[in-house]
């Protein structure tokens, strides 16, 4: 197989993707091309030490990437790369709380809350008007296709098994 001659245009600087696709080559051909020129590859910057990643810890929410970037003397890609590869993400800056999801309903006010409570275990009750539209300050209750007053949705309630005194017992 004959050697290919390298192009007077080749620049052994130039990143071995962008020369594969200047010069229509494969990969290895580029590196044999970049040996046969001289070229050294610039020097791999060493491993991470334990006192590296001390440092970067210690430092991440406190300075910029700028700054993190001068103190190791590494790119700001390589420190950004290193923070997510041991789990650093940069503050808000305000504190807030975690967020967690909340349930902001309506539990038990009143004993016929807890009643409508007990109820849901079979069927959805909530507040309604006397036409049975939702109003979460309505008389009556939507007890599944039932429209029911107070008074009738603690006894349904009762005759399910539910107890209004049942907390005296145990107290």
């Amino acid at each position: 197989m004959a050697m290919m001659h390298i192009p007077e245009d080749f620049d052994p600087a130039m990143p071995i993707r962008k020369a594969m696709e200047k010069h229509g080559i494969a990969k290895m051909t580029v590196i044999r091309w970049r040996k046969r020129c001289g070229y050294a590859e610039r020097e791999q910057r060493l491993a991470w030490t334990d006192q590296d990643i001390h440092t970067l810890r210690t430092n991440f929410n406190a300075k910029s990437f700028a700054q993190l970037s001068a103190m190791l003397g590494r790119t700001e890609a390589a420190i950004r790369t290193k923070a997510i590869s041991i789990g650093l993400r940069k503050s808000s800056g305000t504190f807030t709380r975690d967020v967690r999801a909340s349930f902001h309903g309506q539990h038990a006010k009143g004993v016929a809350d807890m009643a409508a409570q007990h109820l849901r275990r079979i069927a959805p009750v909530f507040r309604c008007d006397a036409d049975g539209a939702a109003n979460p300050k309505g008389k009556c209750w939507r007890y599944g296709n039932t429209v029911l007053t107070e008074a009738e949705l603690m006894a349904r309630a009762e005759s399910k098994g539910w107890d209004a005194d049942a907390w005296r017992k145990i107290a």
